[in-house]
């Protein structure tokens, strides 16, 4: 990731990435509080991913199977493996940075 303020590199972490859970960090570099904007294709690519990963689980295997509720609790438990992991990839990758004022 690039820093707006001080235009130094850092890497996305996993604890960096749980520290942020609504796109705002802090450089590591220069102390600056960061702002993590979303490219027009990362709304197109979270439905997608949630609609490939988790809907499969939630209705052919968990609904007909064990009922609803077991279903629900599958799809977030699956959201979590997958869809965490692939939202972190994509902003570490493709968010753009700005200094929060």
């Amino acid at each position: 990731m690039k820093c707006a303020g001080c235009g130094g590199d850092f890497e996305s972490t996993w604890q960096r990435y749980a520290k942020a859970p609504f796109g705002s960090l802090i450089c590591p570099l220069c102390d600056a509080r960061l702002v993590g904007k979303h490219r027009w294709f990362y709304w197109v690519l979270m439905p997608f991913a949630v609609a490939v990963a988790v809907v499969p689980f939630m209705l052919l295997v968990f609904f007909f199977c064990y009922g609803p509720v077991v279903s629900i609790a599958v799809g977030v438990f699956v959201a979590l493996l997958i869809v965490l992991p692939f939202d972190k990839y994509l902003e570490s990758r493709f968010s753009v940075l700005v200094v929060d004022r």
